[in-house]
């Protein structure tokens, strides 16, 4: 008898274990990971003077399937402000 109650139970933990398309519907579905697209990733400024003031704007959009984050934000040298 307990052979038979082993065997029920290790069939119903197979049964639970195995994929079933109801229980993948039920899991969420991860959305695609953000991804930012620019316009353009460089400027020339051309010649620029001591106390000269080079203003230019950077477009880009997001076009992944989350939010993007945008926490730090880096110039390449001292010289330049974000």
């Amino acid at each position: 008898m307990k052979i038979s109650y082993f065997f029920l139970l290790l069939a119903g933990f197979t049964f639970l274990l195995l994929p079933s398309p109801a229980l993948a519907q039920l899991l969420p579905t991860p959305s695609p990971p953000p991804r930012i697209e620019f316009e353009e990733t460089e400027y020339d400024a051309g010649d620029a003077w001591e106390g000269d003031k080079v203003f230019h704007i950077f477009k880009f959009k997001n076009t992944g399937g989350s939010n993007l984050i945008i926490n730090q934000v880096r110039t390449s040298c001292g010289c330049t402000a974000a």
